[in-house]
């Protein structure tokens, strides 16, 4: 009777415990909760968890599974709400639509990764151990409270909707910070003696102002895409690059302990600009300013240099050998010499008052964009490594490719062309020649030297793949069909002997480009749909004029 009442009992015990396992989930408080999206339940999760002992989970049916090891998990969520016990280290939860995620029984967390839900709150500020947050790419909306967080050293919120000020001021360890794409309007960084902060993005919050000065070993600063008007950049001796571009900054001072080697200021408010202690600098960007005048002469290792749109209308870059990269297009320049440049391999010079450019001495020149301008000739025949050709909308009568095997793009419409001679030019992939002289006789020995392109994959990332575009007299005259047979897509212009019909009190235009409304140059006048006609004329004044067909 005592054998079987000890047995008994034994199996009360069990059942108990049992029970007490499986409703664990509704009678203890968990240490998180992860609400999903409800398209997410049934299906599989990876979750990766490491705690302190053993620990359990409710995948969202009310069972609990115990867990001992620290791995990612795949599991399949049953519930809206799944349900964490433990004291828990590390939670990785990427990409999985929570929504919610409660962790208010978590103060030991070490490392959090839960970047690319849609978690709209988040709280942190009991987790005074953390060393590592990772929540980009969720919609947190609320303020961030690390009072409690000074241990943290990396920090990515980027992407999200976080408001206000933001204070890391305490984290003595901090040596990353990425924060971009909120609504801050106040961002403090640790200021410390010994502070190790290397890397800072801030890019496209609300900020006005944000103070780095002191960070001695601050490496990159990104702040784009905010409202700064100036930046501090004292006591940063260690400081490579800087990206300020899309502020209001109207003034910015470089110290002399300095090793900037990339500058963005682009999009800015700046009429003038101090280079001078910026002797290590390899990467300038500038473009979209007000610059009337630009001195270059103490930046002897500048190799990348854009100044586009503003309104320079003298340049020199003959104090950089190493010139790889020039863009200075949209400005007010009448001459510009880089005989001294046999490095440059991209140069983009368009929209200028040009008359003529010598190339001859760069043979890497790879990239060439020359067009609106006012040349007359071009010489192109030390250039035997050229791939793409940009010289449309001179007064260009004559064009020599014949050293410029490897051509993929021609864009030399608008010009005073009689012929073209493309024999050989096997990677052509692009051809724009409408609005010249040439007869339809010669545009037939043009399409028989063009290669046959069919069975090429397009071109990425261009719009002219494949493209030819002419303008002729009479239709049935011009071999269309043997272009098209050969994989050219064509588009003919109808010209009747006149290139363009004038509107009345317009004789003086000597020009003609097309734009989309967003701006964007066009190869060639659009058939239908609304675009934009900018009329150049022979005293240099400008006309623009929205079009509707």
């Amino acid at each position: 009777m005592r054998e079987s009442m000890k047995k008994i009992l034994l199996m009360i015990a069990l059942f108990t415990c049992a029970s007490w396992s499986v409703m664990a989930a509704d009678t203890d408080k968990p240490a998180a909760v992860f609400t999903y999206n409800e398209a997410h339940v049934n299906k599989p999760v990876k979750v990766g968890l490491a705690a302190t002992g053993s620990f359990s989970v409710d995948w969202g049916d009310g069972v609990l599974k115990k867990y001992d090891k620290t791995q990612f998990y795949v599991e399949t969520v049953k519930g809206k709400q799944v349900k964490l016990y433990g004291d828990f280290k590390q939670i990785t939860a990427v990409a999985q639509e929570i929504e919610e995620m409660d962790l208010s029984g978590c103060p030991n967390i070490l490392l959090l990764k839960i970047y690319e839900n849609n978690i709209k709150h988040l709280n942190v500020s009991h987790m005074t151990k953390m060393t590592g947050l990772y929540a980009a790419k969720n919609k947190i909306e609320n303020e961030m409270d690390f009072s409690g967080c000074n241990d943290l050293k990396v920090i990515d919120l980027s992407d999200n909707k976080i408001p206000g000020k933001m204070d890391c001021s305490g984290m003595k360890n901090l040596s990353k910070i990425d924060v971009s794409g909120n609504r801050l309007t106040k961002l403090l960084l640790p200021k410390d003696e010994n502070t190790v902060l290397v890397d800072v993005n801030c890019d496209n919050n609300e900020l006005t102002d944000i103070d780095v000065t002191g960070l001695k070993k601050l490496d990159e600063l990104s702040c784009s895409g905010n409202k700064l008007q100036t930046i501090d950049l004292t006591g940063l001796p260690a400081l490579n690059k800087l990206y300020a571009d899309h502020n209001e900054i109207k003034n910015i001072v470089f110290p002399r302990d300095n090793k900037l080697d990339l500058l963005n200021l682009s999009f800015n408010q700046l009429e003038s600009i101090n280079l001078v202690p910026l002797f290590q600098l390899t990467g300038l960007y500038l473009y979209n300013n007000k610059l009337t005048e630009l001195d270059l002469t103490p930046n002897r290792n500048l190799r990348w240099i854009n100044v586009e749109h503003n309104n320079l209308s003298k340049f020199s870059t003959k104090s950089q050998p190493q010139l790889a990269l020039l863009r200075i297009s949209y400005n007010n320049l009448s001459e510009l010499d880089i005989t001294t440049n046999k490095m440059v391999n991209t140069l983009y010079a368009e929209h200028n008052r040009l008359t003529n450019i010598d190339v001859s001495n760069n043979s890497y020149l790879f990239d060439f964009n020359i067009g609106n301008n006012q040349l007359t000739t071009l010489d192109i025949s030390k250039n035997p490594s050229m791939y793409y050709l940009r010289c449309d909308s001179n007064e260009i009568a004559s064009l020599d490719l014949s050293a410029n095997q490897y051509l993929h793009l021609v864009a030399a419409e608008h010009n005073k062309l009689t012929t073209l001679d493309l024999q050989g030019k096997k990677s052509l992939r692009g051809l724009f020649i409408q609005d010249n002289a040439i007869a339809d006789a010669e545009l037939n020995k043009i399409i028989a030297a063009l290669p046959d392109i069919n069975g090429k994959k397009p071109i990425q990332g261009v719009t002219w793949s494949d493209q030819l575009v002419y303008s002729c007299q009479n239709s049935t005259d011009v071999h269309k069909a043997e272009a098209e047979k050969k994989g050219w897509k064509v588009t003919a212009k109808i010209t009747s002997g006149i290139n363009r019909l004038l509107p009345q009190g317009s004789s003086d235009v000597v020009r003609y480009l097309y734009y989309n409304l967003s701006g964007q140059l066009l190869n060639a006048e659009p058939t239908h749909g609304l675009y934009l006609i900018k009329e150049v004329r022979s005293n240099g004044t400008t006309t623009v004029r929205k079009v509707t067909k």
